[in-house]
């Protein structure tokens, strides 16, 4: 194990009119990222993999999805959700490892390109929640970093579909150390109704769109928690989610709360002609 700082994006709950609203605040913290109950991935098995850095410390998960881009959360890129316009731009991403911080190739992310929508589309901050990287040169693919598929904005996943996510993440809302090898775990995809009845049992309302992809299960059989954030939700060879948001780390309360790539397809293609 080894200990790092890292940003920590963090939940504040406020109740108004019977009503919980969620807020993210970004914090400085000892945190280590680990999926709950997950086992070792291999770089060779998930080549799109990708750690995004903020002065070469990991922060959150990325995709490959072509020479030059790659797909993330704008919570990863955003200083602070109370001032839009201040964006953190000190980011390298690590590709063609399973080790958080070291092998592979490093490099410098050009520009960052927040989904427009992403702190105007309400609930601010939990909506849109996309960032595309535009890397400062070609990556030189291997067999350990290949770009993954896209889906297609007609692509639909069924309740029940059993999807893998990957990352670094916590194993528990209290663990401190990083787990320094990629982890995953494999979780059923749930039906955004049943999903948002669920969140209403904590008062929780209005933040399962159409832009989110819920998946987990109703035990504690394994799951992702803070620090996945960005990482991918994959489901036969395709990237059809990204790790955005859960309330609680544990997936017998809640599920997680994955952004729906095939939601936004359209402004991928638009942005980066993938």
């Amino acid at each position: 194990m080894i200990s790092k700082k890292f940003f920590l994006l963090a939940f504040i709950t406020t109740v108004v009119n019977g009503t919980a609203e969620l807020h993210f605040n970004l914090l400085k913290g000892r945190r280590s990222p680990r999926i709950i109950g997950g086992t070792n991935a291999f770089i060779e098995d998930h080549p799109y993999m990708a750690s995004l850095h903020h002065f070469h410390l990991h922060i959150c998960g990325a995709s490959i999805i072509s020479e030059r881009w790659l797909l993330t959360t704008a919570i990863c890129t955003t200083l602070d959700l109370r001032f839009p316009n201040t964006a953190i731009r000190a980011f390298t991403v690590r590709i063609g490892t399973q080790t958080i911080e070291s092998g592979g190739q490093q490099i410098a992310v050009l520009r960052v390109y927040d989904h427009p929508l992403f702190l105007v589309s309400p609930p601010e901050g939990f909506d849109y929640d996309f960032s595309l990287l535009y890397l400062e040169r070609n990556i030189e693919f291997s067999n350990s970093i290949q770009p993954i598929r896209l889906p297609e904005s007609n692509e639909v996943y069924a309740p029940g579909t059993i999807a893998t996510v990957l990352g670094w993440g916590v194993d528990s809302e209290w663990a401190y150390d990083y787990q320094e090898h990629l982890q995953k775990v494999e979780v059923p995809i749930i039906n955004n109704t049943d999903c948002e009845e669920l969140y209403n049992e904590f008062y929780i309302t209005g933040y399962i769109t159409a832009r989110v992809i819920c998946a987990g299960y109703r035990t504690a059989i394994g799951d992702r928690c803070y620090g996945d954030w960005g990482g991918p939700l994959v489901q036969n060879d395709t990237l059809i989610g990204l790790v955005s948001w859960i309330y609680i780390c544990d997936p017998s309360l809640t599920p997680s709360v994955y952004s729906n790539v095939q939601s936004v397809r359209d402004w991928i293609r638009e942005v980066t002609e993938v």
